[in-house]
């Protein structure tokens, strides 16, 4: 497991989520990378909380229960997925990008299920939620 592996790893995932690599393509050492997907994780729980916010103000009763309930357990399930996904590398120093990068993934395809729900009409009932 030499630092060649690392390099290798951290390329492949550069290039896996590029949307998410524009902002750290100048970094060039691991500890600005792992600050840099840091942030974009950061930004990306921040969206997630604001959208979630605007959704629960539609929500009322049951409703809102039930999509606080399922969105404590989406980001339990998060966090535990994303560190079986990095698993490999703990003690490395790529990990945290890798778990960064894996965290602000998952974030933002929960905010695009959330914006879908928020674009639902109460009397549609072909949208899914």
């Amino acid at each position: 497991m030499g630092r060649r592996r690392f390099a290798v790893a951290g390329l492949v995932l550069l290039m896996s989520a590029p949307a998410l690599a524009e902002d750290c393509d100048k970094e060039t050492s691991q500890m600005g990378l792992n600050q840099c997907f840091g942030k974009l994780a950061d930004a990306a729980d921040a969206e997630l909380n604001k959208v979630y916010k605007q959704l629960a103000a539609k929500a009322e009763g049951k409703e809102r229960e039930s999509l606080r309930d399922a969105q404590r357990a989406w980001i339990a399930f998060r966090d535990k997925e994303c560190d079986y996904e990095t698993i490999a590398e703990e003690g490395g120093s790529i990990r945290p990008m890798e778990y960064s990068i894996c965290m602000a993934e998952k974030t933002k395809a929960r905010t695009k299920e959330f914006k879908s729900f928020l674009a639902c009409a109460p009397s549609d009932l072909s949208c899914t939620r």
